[in-house]
């Protein structure tokens, strides 16, 4: 049951899929475990479950099991320390005290914070300290160490850190709060939000704290180096009819995204008739729109802070970006090596706008798959009998039949996305406006 239950934790369930391993046991009898002709019900559903799973059970002498042996015991039965305070100096983690020092100045700087100091620093503290509180500011009083061990509504100030409960509260100055987050996102695997906040949640607080996480820092962490490359492009087919993900450099030139372009979408698919992009440096350059002159392609950007005018790319890149959570190792490396496997499993899903899946109407099949269950009579038809007028109109009409379910599919999401839109304003020359800084 042991082994069951620890093979059903996640990580540990998807490393050893596929990986001989052994395992150690002091109980002799599960050596012969897959080979019982009698089990009951329960031991006959560990032995379906573990069947997926390559591994062998070796017996050892529970004295030599060591490990095992030391994860078993409970704490009470371990011999008392001698040295206590010396074997905690060597468990404790010391933060740098210039990091420290940072913290106990932003203090001073942070409103939020000093809000909090003065709500410590009451008529109560300053009886306390005598007639030296007299004009004493709340951070002169934390500074001084007058504030050390005062406590009030869960707010206490302790070796000069202001605490709420059991959590540090960092001042927003440098990059003080970044730091946290790069200690529980980038340390720590570049998990999601989720994970993330919850590594800090208990040691650590300032207003907004998970917002600041979910919307700033992790959609802005850059992607983990991997084979040389830190970036990907993706070019989508407005149909849906082809993908293609490219590894690359974010300091990639105009020149060199030219010719990733070049071999990636041209010498597979010809030249388009339009580009929709965002507005990027690389495309904004002279070379890209000179490029797209001189070959005739109409280039079109997408409007700043709307990101419905190319929405089949933000689906795509959503797609792409779910796909190699599952692809991925736990370190975040080998995501190169996911891209044609993720390419692969998108091109043979069925696009629920158009109706068909992008190699449907790519090639007008779908490819064979690894070793199918039931195999399929079409496929093995003589090759006589194959007419390539009938492949051609039928590969016709699943495009139109796809551009039309496209068309409506976009029509609906415009009159859902008018329905929350007011009516435009029609302007004159000399009408007084105020321009919205939102977004700047």
């Amino acid at each position: 049951f042991i082994i069951a239950k620890n093979l059903q934790e996640y990580p540990v369930r998807v490393d050893l899929l596929g990986v001989p391993f052994t395992v150690f046991s002091d109980h002799r009898t599960l050596e012969n475990f897959a080979e019982q002709k009698h089990l009951s019900r329960r031991q006959a559903r560990w032995q379906e479950f573990l069947s997926q799973y390559d591994f062998k059970i070796v017996y050892i002498l529970g004295k030599d099991n060591a490990p095992a042996d030391a994860m078993s015991r409970k704490p009470q039965s371990s011999s008392p320390t001698r040295h206590p305070e010396t074997t905690a100096s060597i468990l404790r983690v010391h933060p740098e005290p210039q990091w420290l020092e940072t913290v106990k100045q932003g203090y001073s700087s942070d409103t939020w914070c000093t809000r909090l100091l003065s709500s410590l620093w009451d008529p109560v503290a300053q009886s306390a300290v005598g007639p030296n509180a007299l004009g004493v500011t709340a951070e002169d009083a934390l500074h001084r160490g007058w504030l050390n061990g005062r406590e009030r509504y869960g707010v206490c100030v302790r070796a000069g850190l202001l605490y709420i409960g059991e959590r540090l509260v960092i001042p927003r100055i440098a990059a003080l709060r970044e730091d946290v987050f790069a200690l529980a996102h980038d340390a720590l695997g570049h998990w999601g939000t989720e994970k993330s906040y919850a590594a800090i949640r208990a040691s650590y607080y300032w207003p907004n704290m998970r917002k600041e996480l979910e919307t700033l820092y992790v959609p802005a962490c850059p992607l983990p180096e991997d084979e040389g490359f830190n970036c990907i492009l993706t070019i989508t087919d407005r149909i849906g009819a082809d993908l293609r993900i490219i590894p690359c450099r974010a300091d990639l030139s105009a020149k060199e995204l030219a010719t990733l372009f070049f071999r990636h979408w041209y010498c597979k698919n010809g030249l388009p008739l339009e580009v929709v992009s965002d507005r990027d440096k690389l495309f904004m350059s002279k070379f890209w729109k000179a490029l797209h002159r001189l070959t005739g392609v109409k280039l079109k950007m997408s409007t700043l802070f709307h990101p419905d005018t190319d929405g089949s790319s933000g689906r795509s890149n959503r797609t792409i970006i779910q796909a190699l959570r599952y692809h991925v190792e736990r370190n975040q490396k080998g995501w190169v090596r996911a891209l044609p496997l993720v390419r692969f499993n998108h091109m043979n899903t069925i696009n629920a706008l158009t109706g068909f899946t992008p190699f449907q109407l790519l090639f007008g099949r779908h490819p064979r798959v690894i070793l199918p269950l039931v195999s399929n009579p079409e496929t093995n038809t003589p090759a006589e009998t194959f007419d390539a007028n009938k492949f051609l109109s039928r590969l016709d009409a699943d495009v139109m039949e796809a551009q039309d379910n496209l068309l409506l599919a976009k029509s609906n999401q415009a009159y859902h996305a008018d329905k929350s839109r007011g009516l435009e304003h029609v302007y004159k020359v000399g009408d007084k406006v105020l321009l919205s800084t939102f977004h700047c």
